[in-house]
């Protein structure tokens, strides 16, 4: 096994994930956009996962995750925080559905 294939689960998989999540959580309650970008730059791989990969509706997870992420980081650099952290519950909302769907996936 190659160093490359050990890898894809971390940058793809929910370990990323998690840690963009909380990037995400930092950025907002300490309202610094750096952690902000920080959390779209590490969401980026599993979003192109579902865009590129995935088939059918799950397609549109990944564009959301994107779309939200990108729509809250304008809101916010114009200030308008409430809104930004409303798209910022969205990426929450599809990752919560995304992690119900992974854990009752029948065996």
């Amino acid at each position: 096994m190659d160093l490359f294939s050990s890898l894809m689960p971390a940058i793809f998989g929910w370990p990323l994930v998690l840690v963009g999540a909380a990037m995400l959580l930092a950025g907002m309650i300490l309202k610094k956009i750096v952690y902000l970008i920080l959390s779209l730059v590490f969401m980026l791989p599993f979003s192109f996962y579902f865009l590129y990969w995935a088939e059918g509706i799950a397609k549109l997870y990944g564009g959301g995750i994107l779309l939200f992420l990108l729509g809250g980081l304008v809101l916010f650099k114009l200030g308008q925080k409430i809104l930004s952290t409303l798209f910022f519950l969205g990426v929450y909302g599809i990752l919560a559905y995304i992690a119900y769907l992974v854990l009752t996936q029948p065996k």
